[in-house]
């Protein structure tokens, strides 16, 4: 039996009735509030009160398992429940219940087993009302089962939310992961960037002893005497939209709890120490029956202001974690981005590709800062993945500017011609170009998390590069094929994202967890139009002396380079459309790019305030410019 069963099936065990265990609760307003006893009167309230039970589950124990037999239903007094199915031996989240909501009872009505699994999220306290009470109650009150049906529909309406979105994130545990930097000034200043979204509390050992007793913060779970606790902590909660739980030190009982109560974890680490053997401190001791649920996020924090962000391959091999943040101490703009990631408002912009065209992804990144549109998570494809790294590191408008020109100037990412064996070009010059701007750089030490995507030629598979060598991640995703050669990659050739996904609103959807997407497109619905006929037989030799010659006008035959691009975006074309129809797209952005030919280096240098223009002028009637970030 696991653990958190066994834990449970022991409070049970233990249980008394409510007038015995729940001292100073006033029973009845809160049976007058829940939704299922709303409807009745006095007396029936206060024949269910005499039948009612009290059951206490720790955070991540189980209260109900699908397919266990409905013996009884359950109201939620204080805490969080979360509703699990399982199906095909995968489980997904249907919905979390907050206190009030009543559980267990379709069981009872159609005799059937258990439809769903249900989770503690929170230390949670519930009243258990037996079979046999609820089929008298429903005899001698048939509106109850009106009542039953609303419910219904109400969760019908509300299921299916994302497992782990960042919108239901209401407790935030900031739990010491190594040697830490000083916590009380992180959380400090996590308190005042959260407090932008609504009402923020901090709450520690110390605060917890100073209001109800020294002894109480360092109870354990079984403790007799804890219902006042309990019961402070679910009004601040009713009292305010996050809770910061500021864990002690060491792993004390209060760090356990505060891991129990918590939503989200995060692990505070110097990201210049490297991660000790047992990084989660006291989180891991207890991981079993404290936040199961939880998701955890890393932060690291440099040790001065200035320093470059560095340590997080090292940590992210030893911690389990699902995202990482880097935080520089007492810089608002950080915590207020780490702020945006924790509640749901985080602010994703994808770059398509679109070979020389791109540039004008360096406007729209302009235009987008000018209006105070944050740039939280950067992805791209092919070119989009050269501008995208540019401004993960941190690199301003007039930077971005200056090494897009060193790189694109005269062609040069274009013209390093060899032997076309493997490619028209040796990638030479591209390849020297990314190592000496993004060698030594990883990607999970960018200051703004990024990704991009690269095609397994392989495999026939989209790979989605989130950690490793940024140089080399940037190559594979813009190895056109046919014009530079396939990267090398554990046996298997990458080549440019964009044969399989040029637009990749889909990978940073997946990331957000309910935040507003910016999709820069630069792909177009007409292309390569040719003036005038040619034959179907047609010699290279004769379109470049027709094009060297003073004498005979140039054939409009395309070149290959455009060809091959053209068919690239071809191949994507129908998946992209698919793609822009499923994803939560805030704002798709087209910037024209005009006559400009998509090897056109030159000519793409004027589209950076096209596309600048074009974006200031999409964000007038965009709610996104007038958002509180």
């Amino acid at each position: 039996m696991p653990p958190e069963r066994a834990g449970f099936l022991g409070a049970r065990r233990g249980k008394r009735q409510v007038s015995e265990q729940i001292e100073g609760d006033n029973v009845m307003a809160f049976l007058q509030g829940a939704e299922l006893f709303g409807s009745l009167d006095r007396a029936a309230l206060q024949s269910i009160a005499r039948q009612l039970e009290h059951v206490h589950v720790a955070a991540g124990g189980v209260l109900l398992e699908q397919g266990d037999p409905g013996d009884c239903l359950y109201v939620l007094h204080r805490g969080r429940l979360r509703v699990y199915l399982s199906e095909g031996g995968t489980e997904r989240q249907l919905q979390e219940l907050s206190p009030g909501h009543v559980v267990g009872e379709i069981a009872l009505l159609t005799d059937q087993p258990r439809a769903a699994s249900v989770r503690a999220v929170r230390d949670s306290d519930l009243f258990r009302l037996p079979a046999a009470a609820f089929r008298e109650l429903v005899d001698r009150h048939p509106a109850v089962l009106r009542q039953v049906s609303h419910m219904l529909i109400d969760r019908l309406l509300t299921a299916d939310r994302p497992a782990g979105d960042a919108t239901t994130v209401r407790t935030i545990a900031v739990v010491a992961a190594g040697r830490s930097p000083d916590l009380a000034d992180f959380c400090r200043c996590l308190v005042a960037a959260l407090g932008r979204y609504g009402s923020t509390t901090l709450v520690s050992s110390s605060a917890v002893s100073e209001i109800l007793g020294a002894d109480i913060a360092q109870a354990a779970p079984d403790a007799a005497g804890l219902g006042g606790l309990n019961a402070w902590l679910h009004d601040l909660e009713r009292d305010h939209r996050y809770i910061v739980y500021a864990a002690d030190p060491s792993p004390t009982e209060w760090t356990r709890r505060s891991l129990r109560q918590a939503d989200l974890v995060l692990l505070v680490a110097d990201a210049t120490m490297p991660p000790p053997a047992h990084a989660l401190e006291g989180g891991a001791a207890s991981r079993a029956g404290a936040g199961a649920t939880a998701r955890r996020e890393l932060v690291l924090v440099p040790p001065v202001e200035g320093g470059s962000p560095a340590g997080a391959p090292a940590w992210l091999d030893a911690v389990p974690v699902s995202a990482h943040h880097h935080v520089r101490a007492e810089r608002d703009a950080d915590y207020q981005r780490l702020a945006r990631f924790v509640t749901g408002r985080a602010c994703g912009l994808v770059l398509s590709g679109g070979a020389a065209r791109g540039l004008a992804h360096l406007g729209v990144m302009k235009a987008l800062e000018e209006a105070g549109v944050p740039m939280d998570f950067v992805g791209g494809t092919s070119i989009g993945a050269v501008v995208g790294a540019f401004l993960a590191q941190g690199l301003d408008h007039e930077a971005r500017v200056e090494v897009a020109a060193e790189a694109m100037g005269d062609r040069r990412l274009a013209v390093n011609y060899t032997f076309p064996i493997v490619s028209l070009s040796s990638g030479r010059k591209v390849t020297r170009f990314l190592r000496k701007h993004l060698d030594g750089l990883d990607i999970e030490d960018l200051w703004t998390p990024y990704f991009c995507v690269s095609a397994n030629l392989t495999r026939a598979s989209v790979v989605v590069h989130e950690r490793g060598e940024l140089a080399r991640a940037v190559r594979a995703s813009m190895s056109l094929p046919g014009i530079f050669p396939p990267v090398f990659h554990d046996g298997d050739l990458l080549i440019d994202g964009g044969v399989m996904n040029n637009l990749p609103v889909d990978v940073m959807s997946a990331r957000l967890r309910g935040g507003p997407l910016v999709a820069s497109d630069l792909n177009t619905e007409v292309e390569l139009r040719a003036s005038e006929p040619f034959d179907a037989s047609l010699s290279g030799w004769l379109v470049l002396l027709r094009k060297l010659s003073p004498l005979s006008p140039a054939l409009s035959a395309p070149g290959i380079h455009s060809v091959l691009m053209r068919t690239l975006e071809l191949g994507d074309s129908g998946a992209r459309r698919d793609r822009i129809q499923a994803a939560p797209i805030a704002l798709h952005l087209r910037p024209p790019v005009g006559p400009c030919g998509m090897f056109d280096f030159k000519a793409a240098f004027s589209l950076i305030e096209v596309a600048y223009r074009y974006t200031l002028e999409r964000l007038e009637t965009s709610p996104l410019a007038g958002a509180s970030w």
